[in-house]
């Protein structure tokens, strides 16, 4: 008997990518038309009040769409699915946390009411963008959504679907799709070059040109450092001489192998405004001046499957004399109400892989954004970055961190999707989305 997993509260974040071969979202993957295959007839309508800032946007949803098991798609099922979301761990991270309540109207128009505006949050809100993208689901004996497959079965480590020829998204070229866990990357790879499967995801890049196979290459991340503000690091000095001891080029060559490119900016790469592009320096002697006589050793924290780069650190770290420990969450934990983000209990958090692409990251800084109420993990309290990202200079409020130092971006992650010789037709799903999220798109020859 398949177990029932709820892709809300499983236990890894591939539970919310797997959702996309089955669920949609209220905004499709196109930004420039974000009502095109998706379940909203158009893009949502953003008002702003009060002297607060406050804002709610009014949705409408296409007419017709019908989950899995027939019956209709309805505006009470986005605040139900809601409901479920803010009571899990995601509830607390924006941009579930910014909701205040939502108006039914009919069958078909809601309005979702915000603490704070944010032109954004439709692209966080239920759909590929946000961190990480949660389509709409509903629980059953397997999680029922609307998209182009409909799940068969589940275990722990494995799900089967089936095509289902209602989703926005189109009908899919096959009939069926069979999704595998694997703990170990080199079985993986091996099932991929024996011709056992036909999409692999994450394998060297070398090893599939080596042997001639399709691929295409996701951009899918950044990972970046959050310092600690009221920490160890509390001084902007100390923060810049520990930015100085990371050589982002050695992570790029020994995480990444060479693939994925040092990064300079902690915004979305398809934000509006311009990117800060200012590199820290790598300068491990100033940084061994001004840092390597701290009695206590510095704690980075970071969630389980970044630990190699963690480890990395630290060794970089101790080259410029400077001592630290590393402490390892679950993502769930690292992320919870209790966890070292939230809490504060961290002076240096390694942060971003899947994270950092969230369209309201560059309103997750400032005074009114400390935690528990927001996401400024770094608890920098700067009323001239508040007030830059108010009248909408987001190149100023980024100078202004970089200055202060309380984020030191490190690499922007590229992953290599390997395709069996026999598929044919696989579409590159591009940047800030979910690998499986084209799957539809895929046939066998």
């Amino acid at each position: 008997m398949s177990q029932e997993l709820d892709p809300y509260v499983a236990p890894n974040l591939e539970s919310a990518e797997l959702s996309w071969l089955y669920a949609d979202g209220l905004i499709g993957s196109d930004l420039s038309r974000p009502e095109v295959r998706s379940l909203c007839v158009r893009p949502p309508l953003m008002r702003t009040f009060g002297s607060a800032g406050h804002a709610s946007f009014d949705y409408e949803l296409r007419s017709g769409v019908r989950w899995h098991d027939g019956k209709p798609l309805v505006a009470r099922d986005v605040a139900d699915c809601f409901n479920r979301v803010r009571a899990s761990t995601w509830g607390h991270q924006r941009p579930f946390s910014l909701v205040t309540h939502i108006d039914i109207w009919d069958q078909s128009h809601f309005t979702v009411h915000l603490t704070e505006a944010d032109r954004r949050f439709p692209l966080a809100f239920f759909t590929p963008f946000g961190s990480p993208g949660i389509p709409l689901v509903r629980p059953g004996r397997q999680p029922i959504g609307t998209g182009p497959f409909k799940m068969a079965a589940r275990t722990p480590d494995a799900a089967s679907f089936e095509r289902w020829d209602g989703s926005p998204r189109g009908s899919s070229r096959i009939s069926s799709a069979r999704l595998r866990y694997l703990a170990n990357g080199d079985t993986q790879n091996v099932m991929l070059f024996s011709g056992d499967t036909d999409v692999a995801l994450f394998v060297p890049h070398d090893e599939v040109i080596r042997r001639g196979f399709p691929y295409f290459r996701r951009r899918s991340g950044v990972a970046w450092l959050v310092l600690n503000s009221r920490g160890r690091l509390s001084t902007p000095q100390q923060r810049g001489a520990f930015a100085a001891a990371i050589d982002r080029n050695v992570i790029v060559q020994k995480i990444y192998r060479g693939w994925s490119p040092v990064y300079n900016t902690v915004v979305a790469p398809d934000a509006v405004e311009p990117e800060v592009d200012v590199a820290h320096s790598y300068a491990p002697g100033y940084a061994k001046a001004i840092l390597a006589k701290n009695e206590a050793p510095i704690e980075l924290a970071a969630y389980t499957d970044a630990q190699p780069i963690a480890l990395l650190v630290q060794d970089q770290l101790a080259r410029s004399g400077i001592r630290s420990t590393i402490r390892t969450y679950p993502v769930q934990e690292f992320l919870a109400p209790s966890g070292p983000l939230r809490s504060g209990k961290f002076d240096v958090a390694l942060f971003g892989e899947y994270f950092s692409l969230d369209p309201d990251l560059e309103a997750s800084w400032g005074c009114g954004s400390i935690p528990p109420a927001g996401g400024n993990f770094s608890r920098l309290c700067d009323r001239r970055l508040d007030a830059m990202a108010s009248a909408g200079n987001l190149r100023g409020a980024l100078e202004s961190l970089r200055r202060d130092a309380v984020v030191v971006p490190l690499v922007r992650s590229v992953q290599c999707i390997g395709l069996s010789k026999r598929l044919r037709g696989a579409r590159d799903p591009g940047d800030l989305v979910p690998s499986v999220f084209e799957c539809a798109e895929w046939w066998i020859a």
